[in-house]
């Protein structure tokens, strides 16, 4: 009964994250100023994974590629760059240390870096044409971090 209790608790949190998701991206198609929040989605699916809690990754996987379907960018570079970021960077630094705030901060830094960098060889390989830098994207990396931080805290307390 346990299992069933947990399974469904899951399902349900799952299903309250992407309503809130989908109504996150599209207010932010009409307020620009709001950002992606890849940084919390990201500490979402590797707290999920780790605890095997599939609903959840599920739910963040359809969240991205919404994502990258509404925003029209490459679909698909999204859902890699969080699998390299956990097997490449998350489950090395967490053999060295315990996750604190400074990792938690890498990880945010390695998915914007590493998506960009998929973006640049998505425009290699591919010829696509969604590489714009702006300066709104220094400002989403900020808000991000922040609100992955104050996540990372929280969750800890």
């Amino acid at each position: 009964m346990r299992t069933r209790y947990k399974m469904l608790s899951d399902l349900g949190y799952a299903l309250l994250l992407l309503v809130l998701a989908f109504i996150y991206i599209s207010a932010s198609d009409i307020y620009p100023i709001l950002p992606p929040l890849l940084g919390l989605l990201f500490m979402i699916f590797h707290q999920s994974f780790k605890r095997r809690e599939f609903y959840r990754v599920i739910a963040v996987f359809l969240i991205l590629g919404f994502f990258e379907l509404d925003k029209l960018l490459v679909f698909g570079i999204l859902p890699l760059v969080f699998f390299v970021i956990r097997y490449f960077v998350t489950l090395r630094l967490e053999d060295i240390a315990n996750e604190n705030l400074f990792f938690v901060s890498l990880y945010v830094v390695g998915i914007y870096l590493f998506y960009i960098a998929g973006m640049l060889l998505s425009n290699i390989l591919f010829g696509t044409l969604n590489i714009d830098f702006k300066p709104i994207l220094i400002y989403y990396f900020i808000i991000d971090l922040l609100v992955t931080l104050a996540y990372a805290k929280i969750r800890k307390l």
